[in-house]
């Protein structure tokens, strides 16, 4: 895929919810989370970068879909734009196959391993793709929806889902709830301390402040207290780490039945900037490098409180 041809397939999928956007939405996908498919279409976040994976995903789908087509007999042919639903305009579908001698569609797959495929003929696929399929079937009014898939580059099979109608309803009612939010720039809640954190820092108050009840007061107890566990586990570790260190010695390693059990491993070397030097010598190659940034807010406890 081209630069021009990602600017454009980015630019198509800010338009609506497509198909590889609904299991984030939904909050089974291994890769992204509601908040991130929400700052994808507003483009407050940057565009995903092409990972390996997606790059050789993209690289192998014409052969996929050759071997399917010499598989199954089916003549498929890969649409040149997308599909939007007749009543959910938001809804949308870039298909990767249209079966044009049967009444399916297809879709097509790698995978690094078999993890989460069943059987191959059965309609067994990792949910996160269900609900793909399960979305494209719905914008296009098909029945079925075959998903070919390569594993590890040399394991081909195929897969055939059938049409869920009402998991295609539900599916339609939370992504209608959520392009809502899109509309209304109304953030999903987040699902993690990191995004309340992201959230947080587009939003700093600065002002106002609750009452602790009860319940507040419980939960930054049993937080204080795991911390506390989590600061003993980290100085027990490093003074293991220690005593291991001094039985070692000058040596490289300890052995165990001619294999290594603990052994040192050389740290790597990498180059960095003294920025107070650069600062001093070259003040204004500094200046003009320089960006101003703001780290993302944080919880600051007061433990004297719950311990007077």
């Amino acid at each position: 895929m081209t630069n021009e041809q990602r600017a454009a397939w980015l630019n198509e999928r800010r338009k609506g919810i497509g198909g590889s956007d609904v299991a984030a939405i939904v909050g089974i996908s291994p890769w992204a989370t509601p908040l991130d498919v929400y700052e994808q279409k507003l483009g407050i976040a940057p565009p995903t970068e092409e990972t390996e994976a997606m790059y050789w995903g993209t690289v192998l789908e014409p052969a996929i879909r050759q071997a399917y087509s010499d598989k199954t007999g089916y003549l498929v042919k890969k649409p040149e734009t997308a599909f939007v639903h007749p009543k959910y305009s938001f809804m949308r579908a870039n298909l990767d196959g249209i079966v044009l001698n049967d009444n399916r569609i297809t879709e097509f797959k790698t995978a690094s391993s078999s993890k989460g495929w069943g059987e191959p003929g059965s309609d067994e696929i990792p949910d996160y793709y269900l609900t793909q399929v399960q979305h494209y079937m719905s914008v296009v009014d098909r029945p079925v929806c075959d998903v070919a898939v390569l594993v590890a580059g040399r394991d081909f099979s195929i897969y055939t889902v059938e049409a869920d109608k009402e998991l295609q309803e539900q599916l339609i009612e939370i992504e209608a709830e959520f392009w809502e939010k899109v509309e209304n720039r109304i953030p999903p809640e987040p699902v993690s301390y990191e995004e309340f954190q992201k959230l947080r820092k587009q939003r700093f108050p600065e002002s106002g402040c609750i009452e602790a009840d009860p319940a507040v007061i419980e939960i930054v107890k049993q937080y204080l207290q795991a911390d506390a566990e989590e600061k003993a586990i980290t100085d027990r570790l490093g003074e293991l780490k220690k005593k291991i260190a001094e039985l070692l010695g000058d040596n490289n390693a300890f052995t165990l039945n001619g294999k290594k059990l603990v052994s040192w491993k050389r740290g790597a070397t990498c180059k960095r900037i003294n920025s107070a030097s650069l600062k001093t010598k070259y003040p204004k190659v500094f200046e003009e490098c320089s960006s101003v940034s703001t780290n993302a807010p944080s919880l600051a406890f007061c433990r004297k409180l719950l311990s007077a």
